[in-house]
């Protein structure tokens, strides 16, 4: 879904008018983490920073078992890859399985240090995959990164409010299911907003993860992922 004019002018509005942000019916999204490698490989990016690279300690062993570890895929892809992690147990259980290019450093506080470490001259990227929802201040966290990676593409996942198995959660059982680490749901329009406030140029944003009856009902504004891109 391109971002139109329109569309920007709602975003950056601050009125406080009703608005109706309609979705099209079109996009026929894949899961998350294949999108995310379609986008940049679109992009042309040969150089990758994966903020949040480890994922939760206590589910790697499982994804390395099954091949399905994000950081590897991306590393099979993409020809200069590093990634950051502020979980410093993780980072040292992945090094110890013999894992390479990860650092357990925060990109708002030591950026220059990532930079120098990815060496990137051409086709950068900073991807925060599944970040911004853990993140405690999602606005100012956005800006410190852009003081620092200015010019790179940005790509960011995170889970969607309105994902039918969020919605199936609450119809079906009257509750909502959550990690207990999320400080923020993001819908289309909010988190398109906390982008634009923080300076990123929006260039698309993309539904993944589509459900049976997502498909079936042509709405993916029920997918369950929602992804940005842009540039920092």
């Amino acid at each position: 879904m391109e971002i139109s004019e329109a569309i920007l002018k709602e975003i950056k509005s601050s009125d406080g008018h009703l608005c109706k942000f309609h979705i099209p019916k079109t996009r026929k999204g894949k899961d998350r983490k294949s999108e995310v490698i379609d986008v940049l490989k679109k992009l042309g990016c040969e150089n990758i920073i994966h903020v949040g690279a480890c994922g939760h300690l206590k589910g790697i062993q499982k994804q390395l078992d099954e091949n399905s570890w994000f950081h590897d895929k991306l590393c099979s892809n993409f020809k200069n890859v590093i990634g950051t992690d502020i979980n410093k147990e993780a980072v040292a259980y992945l090094v110890g399985q013999g894992k390479k290019n990860l650092y357990d450093i925060d990109i708002t506080v030591d950026g220059l240090r990532i930079k120098q470490l990815v060496k990137m001259n051409k086709g950068g990227a900073v991807l925060l995959p599944e970040v911004l929802e853990h993140i405690e201040e999602p606005y100012d966290f956005l800006r410190k990164v852009r003081k620092d990676f200015g010019g790179y593409h940005v790509v960011i996942t995170v889970p969607n409010a309105f994902g039918t198995w969020v919605i199936s959660n609450i119809f079906k059982h009257n509750y909502e299911k959550i990690n207990a680490d999320h400080k923020y749901w993001f819908t289309p329009f909010t988190l398109l907003k906390v982008a634009a406030l923080a300076g990123i140029e929006i260039e698309e944003l993309r539904f993944c993860d589509y459900s049976v009856i997502t498909k079936i009902l042509k709405k993916p504004i029920l997918a369950n992922t929602l992804l940005l891109v842009g540039k920092l």
